[in-house]
């Protein structure tokens, strides 16, 4: 589905270095779409094929469709974007111009009705990473070892419930949001569609792999794996409706692997894009898993998920490592392990607000009155400021026991570490649940 009357765009450059020679509204830009009263995410591709311009649009929501008309002179451009699923409405039509630099561009367009839209976005990321080179990956992580602890509803109507290992979406529901922000990461999740069914799996909430009713059917990009409006299966694999399906996905910068049902659907195909529904359209940055709930009914159990462990410069490659060391040695409450991986003036500063010093936070994980049952880091990323400082930001999952009492919980973590006597030692830890 899409809007029959679009818009008046405004699309702002990111951080992508752009040389000179490219400084042309062609390329792909991530957007922010407003009118008068919300904001939603959707996508813009400008190429020249034949020596000749043409494009597609993706709106908030359905899937991206072409442009017509496309027409570029230096800075300028203007372009039509025909009704598709109603050829018979008026079009929208653009005009627009690409700031100095390359980095902004702004579109006037007009919907079919003449009402405006305003638009936000910047020049998509290209997310050049070696996916058959990413073979370090975090632990596991079940997302549904707690029911629904690690998920929120994205509207008010929540449907879905939790028993007995089955994640279940009756209707009338929203869609699910994990609390688990995930970089490049490595999924095994497994559904079962009822006859008809329709539902989907956001891969850092921006690009949907099509959950579909669709055993018998051909490939298609909105069949039953396919990325929806934008990557056609390389096999069809569905299964009849009523039966359990396996999907095994690695998702590295904007790269799927796939795997349904034992089959290779994709074979590290490249995502163009932000799809329909998606939460944002910040495609550099890490984002949860969404399950599609608006449609119908669907079931999902057995969500693992394991996230990437990034490539370190080699000077911090020794600060991830002592991290890993520090964690597991907190799991098995070895405080002789622990110690020297802690400066002497710590300061621990927990979600709850309580601070220790590091005498104090071995004498609690020592004791057992602090248990860790498991320590993960999801994301981590550190940098280095000078020659003996480094600083940590990321998510970690927490489970474990608090003086009797349980938690499971996400933190959001910042960290800073000192070099000294020929290791990376921790002077602060702080952390924010996240809610």
């Amino acid at each position: 589905m899409r809007a029959t009357g679009l818009l008046l765009l405004v699309l702002c450059g990111g951080t992508t270095s752009l040389p000179a020679q490219r400084a042309s509204p062609a390329g792909r830009w991530d957007l922010v779409i407003r009118d008068t009263a919300s904001a939603f995410p959707g996508w813009l591709e400008i190429r020249i094929e034949g020596g000749a311009p043409t494009g597609r649009l993706q709106w908030g929501w359905g899937h991206a469709t072409p442009l017509t008309d496309v027409r570029i002179e230096r800075d300028r451009l203007t372009f039509t974007w025909p009704n598709e699923s109603n050829p018979a409405s008026p079009p929208s039509r653009g005009r627009g111009r690409l700031a100095p630099g390359g980095r902004t561009l702004t579109i006037a367009l007009t919907g079919s009705r003449g009402e405006p839209y305003a638009m936000t976005g910047r020049r998509a990321p290209r997310l050049e990473r070696a996916p058959r080179d990413t073979a370090r990956w975090g632990e596991p992580i079940d997302l549904l070892a707690s029911g629904l602890a690690l998920w929120i509803p994205r509207g008010e109507r929540n449907g879905w419930t939790y028993k007995d290992g089955v994640l279940t979406n009756a209707m009338p529901s929203s869609d699910l949001i994990s609390k688990v922000p995930l970089g490049d990461f490595k999924l095994h999740i497994e559904v079962r569609v009822p006859p008809q069914g329709n539902s989907g799996i956001y891969l850092r909430g921006r690009h949907e792999l099509q959950v579909l009713d669709s055993h018998g059917k051909p490939v298609g990009s909105r069949e039953m794996g396919g990325i929806y409006g934008q990557v056609v299966p390389r096999s069809a694999a569905a299964r009849p409706a009523g039966e359990w399906q396996t999907l095994d996905l690695t998702f590295v910068g904007r790269r799927l692997n796939a795997e349904l049902n034992g089959t290779v659907i994709h074979d590290f195909a490249e995502i163009p894009g932000v799809t329909g529904g998606a939460l944002d359209s910040n495609e550099d940055a890490p984002g949860p898993l969404m399950l599609q709930g608006d449609h119908t009914g669907v079931e999902y159990r057995n969500i693992r998920v394991s996230p990437a462990i990034p490539a370190d410069p080699p000077e911090l490659r020794g600060l991830r490592a002592g991290e890993l060391a520090r964690f597991a040695a907190m799991r098995r409450a070895d405080t002789a392990a622990i110690r020297p991986l802690l400066a002497e003036e710590l300061t621990y500063t927990h979600s709850n607000a309580q601070v220790e010093s590091r005498d104090h936070h071995l004498e609690l994980i020592g004791s057992r009155r602090t248990v860790y049952e498991s320590l993960v880091p999801v994301v981590m990323r550190y940098t280095r400021y000078g020659p003996d400082v480094a600083v940590g930001n990321g998510v970690v999952k927490a489970k474990g026991m608090l003086n009797g009492t349980p938690f499971d919980v996400i933190l959001r973590v910042t960290t800073m570490h000192a070099w000294r006597e020929g290791r990376w030692q921790l002077v602060t830890w702080q952390s924010t649940r996240i809610p």
